[in-house]
C-alpha cells in the first residue's frame, strides 16, 4: 500500500493506516517526495511505514537525487543490493541535470515547464517517461559524487522554517484579500513544512499557459499526465490535475506577483 503526503501535508490517518497494515501483514510505503523534515505527532514522516521515498531535489537547492528509507531490519541486504546493482550516473547526466536546475533557479526557464521542452531548445530529444533514462543507467543510480559533495552544506532547518513561513505569508495574503475560497488548506499543523501552497482554479493548464501570467512562479499540480495510466479510472486525480495550481514555499514570490494572481482569480 502506497500513501502519499500530498503537497507536504500529513496524511492525517497515517498512524491508523500503519497499524492496519502491520496487523494484516501489508507492506506500507510512504511517498514523502514533498514532505522532507515534516512530522506527525512528533514522529517523522517516512517512519510510519516499512519504506519511504524522498525527493532531495524537490526539497533543497540540489539538481537531482532521491532517497529510499527502510524501517525494516534489512540494511545489510539493502547495502549489498546497492553495491551490486546501483551505479553512479555518468558526468553527462549530472551536467544535464545541473544545467536544467540552474535554468529554473536563474529564471531562464519558467516553473512548470516540461523538461522535454527545455531540452528541445538545445536539439535534445527525450521522452518524459522511463526510456529517457536508459542512456544514463536507467533507474539503478546512486547519488552522484557532485550531489554528495553538496549535501553537507544544505541548511535543512533554515529551509524548513522558510517553507512554513512562506506558506503562512501566502495564507495571510489570501485571507486578507477575501480570496479564502481559493485556498485548499487553511491550517498547518506543528511539524508540517509544506512544499507548496495549492489553490483552486477553473483550469490549471489554461491558467499556467496564458502568456499574461506564465512568469508568476505558478505551476500546475502535475506537469504532465503519465501515459501509462488509464486516466478514466482516476477521476479524482484527474480533477486535481485540472483544478489545482501551486505556489512555491521554498521562496516567496512577492506581493507584486500575488496582486496579479489576485486580480486574475477575482475575475472568475
Amino acid at each position: 500500500l502506497v500513501v502519499t503526503h500530498y503537497f507536504g501535508f500529513v496524511q492525517k490517518d497515517i498512524d491508523v493506516i500503519a497499524k492496519f497494515c502491520k496487523r494484516n501483514g501489508i507492506i506500507l510505503i510512504e511517498d514523502c517526495a514533498h514532505c522532507l523534515g515534516s512530522k506527525y505527532k512528533g514522529k517523522a514522516l517516512g517512519t510510519f511505514g516499512d519504506y519511504a521515498i524522498f525527493s532531495l531535489r524537490k526539497n533543497a537547492p540540489l539538481p537531482h537525487g532521491g532517497a529510499l528509507v527502510t524501517n525494516k531490519l534489512d540494511m545489510k541486504n539493502i547495502r549489498s543490493l546497492v553495491k551490486k546493482k546501483a551505479v553512479f550516473p555518468p558526468s553527462e547526466a549530472v551536467n544535464l541535470n545541473l544545467f536544467v536546475f540552474l535554468g529554473y533557479k536563474l529564471g531562464l526557464v519558467n516553473y512548470g515547464t516540461k523538461i522535454t521542452e527545455v531540452l528541445k531548445k538545445f536539439s535534445i530529444k527525450q521522452s518524459l517517461h522511463g526510456p529517457r533514462l536508459a542512456d544514463y543507467g536507467g533507474y539503478n543510480l546512486q547519488l552522484s559524487y557532485f550531489e554528495k559533495a553538496l549535501l553537507p552544506y544544505i541548511k535543512w532547518k533554515d529551509l524548513m522554517s522558510a517553507k512554513r513561513e512562506n506558506y503562512l505569508k501566502y495564507l495571510n495574503y489570501f485571507e486578507k484579500n477575501s480570496l479564502g475560497n481559493f485556498v485548499i488548506i487553511n491550517k498547518i499543523m506543528i511539524g508540517e513544512y509544506p512544499m507548496f501552497f495549492p489553490i483552486y482554479v477553473d483550469d490549471s493548464e489554461k491558467f499556467y499557459n496564458n502568456k499574461r501570467h506564465n512568469k508568476l512562479n505558478i505551476q500546475p499540480f502535475w506537469s504532465h499526465r503519465h501515459k501509462f495510466l488509464n486516466w478514466s479510472l482516476f477521476k479524482n486525480e484527474s480533477n486535481l490535475k485540472k483544478r489545482i495550481v501551486v505556489l512555491p514555499t521554498s521562496h516567496f514570490i512577492g506581493y507584486e506577483k500575488l496582486n496579479i494572481i489576485s486580480n486574475l482569480l477575482s475575475r472568475k
